[in-house]
């Protein structure tokens, strides 16, 4: 869980500085380099937060997949990674950019999604290490 709490933290760094993009000292070649290190983390926190949220979902059916395996998690937790989601979708509409790896602009929107992706994996375990209490009332 610390993971995709530190990977969203850095990529909303990461998202922040594209902002800042046009200051020479901001980008660099070292957030391609983040980047492509938050991507791997990426796949490690997805796997086992996917893992755990199948474990806590076992007696429910797949249509409730969702509803299961947020139940433990505070509402703000359950909105956050639809807000960035949908604020992910419109940006990538609005700034769509350049699509040469590495570029400042992919950085930018690489990051959003990166968010997106990381609120999830918290919102799920989160929810897998406080299902118990929610189970008990």
């Amino acid at each position: 869980m610390y993971l995709a709490v530190f990977g969203l933290f850095f990529n909303l760094i990461l998202h922040i500085s594209g902002f800042l993009s046009n200051i020479p000292p901001v980008y660099s070649s070292q957030s391609a380099q983040v980047a492509r290190y938050l991507n791997k983390v990426m796949m490690i926190v997805v796997v086992t937060s996917m893992c755990a949220a199948n474990r806590i979902c076992e007696n429910y059916s797949p249509k409730e997949f969702w509803k299961a395996a947020l139940r433990g998690c505070p509402k703000w937790l359950k909105y956050l990674p639809l807000f960035l989601l949908a604020y992910a979708v419109l940006f990538a509409a609005i700034h769509g950019g350049s699509r040469v790896p590495g570029s400042p602009s992919m950085v930018h929107e690489g990051s959003v999604f990166g968010m997106t992706i990381y609120a999830v994996s918290l919102a799920l375990l989160y929810s897998a290490l406080h299902v118990q209490e929610v189970n008990k009332v």
